[in-house]
C-alpha cells in the first residue's frame, strides 16, 4: 500500500511538471537544493532558509550557494548583518548555522585549490617570493627571491638566529619552501653554488645564488581566509593548566593579521616558541583564543619579536565572529566602531599565507604575509 501511494506521488509530481512547466522547474530546483544541502549537513529548516538567502541576493540558480565561495559569501553577509541589527547573533541556533556556512565556504575554496594547476618547476617562481630555507645544522630561516634567471636564483642572504658563528652557505645542500599565492604549497631540493657577503658600506645584506630544480612538489593547498590589520591585543602566557589570566602578567602587542587558524602578532622582547597563549582581542565582543607560539622572528636591531601564533580548535560562536572578522563584515572595537556590514560582497577572498606542515618531512609551520 505504501508503494502504491508512493507510485502515485512521484506521478503527480511529473504530472504536475508537465502542465505548469515553470513551477515544475521551481519545485525541481528546490527539490535538488534541499537534496544538496541535505547531503552536506543542513537541516530542513536550514535549507529553507538558506534558499531564502539565494532568493534575497537574487542569484539566478540558488544550487550556486554549494559551489561559488562568491555567492555564498553575499549570502552570509546578508545572514550576519541581519542577526546584528535583530540582537540575534547570540542565540545557539543562529550560531550553529552560521558556522555550518563558514565550514561550506572553507570546504569549496579548498576543492577549487584542488582543482588549479600549479607550477612545474623554479623557473615559474616569482621573483620577491617569501620563502623558508632549512638545512640541517643551520635551523630555518627566512628568506626572499630577488632574482630568477634562465642559470640560478638568487635569494636574499638568511640570517637566522640558528645559524652558527662564520656559517658558509656554497655548496650547501638546502631545502626550499614557500607558498604561491591563490594556488597552494610548495617545496624543492637546492645546492647554493655561489654565497655574496654583505657589503661593508651596509648598501646590500648579501645573497644567496641556488641551483634551479625541475622537480618541485606541490603540497598542502592553502584554505584558510586572512584578515590584515593594526590593532591591539593583549596577549597571555599561560603558565599553567589551572592559572586564571587575570594573574598571570600580559603583554601589549599589535595584531598584524588574523586567520582562523592563527595570527602573526609583534611583540616587544625577545621570546621563544613553544609557549602556550591566550591571544585577546576585541571585536563584537572581547574574545581569548588560546593557542600556541610556532615560531619566533626576532629583530635585534629593533628589539621586536614576530610571534606566529596556530589556534587551538575554537568554540563555533568565538569562530564565528572571527570569520566574521576575517571576511570585513565586522571590524575591531578598539574605535568605538564595533559592526561594519559592507553594502556590496567582494568578489574574491583573500587567502592566507600561511605555512602548513606538508606530508614529507618538514620544518614546523610558519605563517606570513606576502
Amino acid at each position: 500500500m505504501l508503494g502504491f501511494f508512493l507510485g502515485f506521488f512521484i506521478l503527480a509530481i511529473i504530472i504536475f511538471m508537465l502542465v505548469f512547466p515553470a513551477k515544475g522547474k521551481y519545485l525541481s530546483e528546490r527539490i535538488n537544493f534541499f537534496s544538496k544541502g541535505k547531503d552536506l549537513g543542513f537541516s530542513a529548516a536550514e535549507c529553507r532558509l538558506l534558499f531564502q538567502l539565494a532568493k534575497k541576493t537574487k542569484i539566478a540558480h540558488p544550487g550556486a550557494l554549494f559551489w561559488s565561495k562568491v555567492q555564498l559569501n553575499g549570502c552570509i553577509r546578508i545572514f550576519a548583518d541581519e542577526l546584528l541589527k535583530s540582537n540575534k547573533f547570540d542565540e545557539d541556533e543562529n550560531q550553529d548555522f552560521l558556522f555550518k556556512l563558514f565550514k561550506l565556504l572553507k570546504r569549496i575554496e579548498a576543492e577549487q585549490k584542488a582543482k588549479q594547476q600549479g607550477i612545474k618547476n623554479t623557473r615559474e617562481i616569482e621573483v620577491l617570493t617569501h620563502v623558508h630555507i632549512v638545512k640541517e645544522g643551520a635551523g630555518s630561516s627566512r628568506s626572499k627571491i630577488i632574482e630568477n634567471s634562465t642559470a640560478f636564483l638568487k635569494i636574499e642572504r638568511p640570517n637566522g638566529s640558528a645559524l652558527p658563528i662564520n656559517f658558509q652557505w656554497t655548496d650547501k645542500q638546502i631545502s626550499v619552501y614557500f607558498n604561491r599565492k591563490d594556488d597552494a604549497q610548495y617545496c624543492f631540493e637546492s645546492k647554493v653554488i655561489a654565497e655574496h657577503l654583505p657589503s661593508i658600506n651596509g648598501s646590500s645584506e648579501g645573497s644567496l645564488d641556488i641551483m634551479h630544480c625541475d622537480k618541485i612538489d606541490r603540497t598542502q593547498y592553502r584554505a584558510s581566509m586572512r584578515a590584515t590589520t593594526n590593532c591591539s591585543v593583549f596577549l597571555y602566557p599561560i603558565a599553567s593548566e589551572t592559572a586564571g589570566m587575570e594573574v598571570i602578567p600580559h603583554v601589549k602587542c599589535i595584531l598584524e593579521n588574523i586567520s582562523d587558524t592563527g595570527a602573526a602578532v609583534l611583540s616587544g622582547g625577545q621570546t621563544s616558541a613553544g609557549a602556550k597563549i591566550v591571544l585577546q582581542i576585541s571585536l563584537l565582543k572581547t574574545v581569548n583564543i588560546s593557542g600556541t607560539i610556532r615560531s619566533v622572528e626576532y629583530n635585534e636591531k629593533k628589539n621586536t619579536s614576530r610571534l606566529h601564533i596556530h589556534f587551538d580548535i575554537m568554540k563555533p560562536n568565538v569562530y564565528n565572529i572571527v570569520m566574521l572578522y576575517v571576511l570585513g563584515i565586522i571590524k575591531d572595537s578598539q574605535d568605538g566602531e564595533a559592526v561594519q556590514a559592507p553594502a556590496e560582497p567582494e568578489t574574491e577572498i583573500q587567502m592566507t599565507d600561511d605555512f602548513t606542515e606538508p606530508q614529507k618531512e618538514a620544518p614546523a609551520r610558519w605563517e606570513w604575509e606576502e
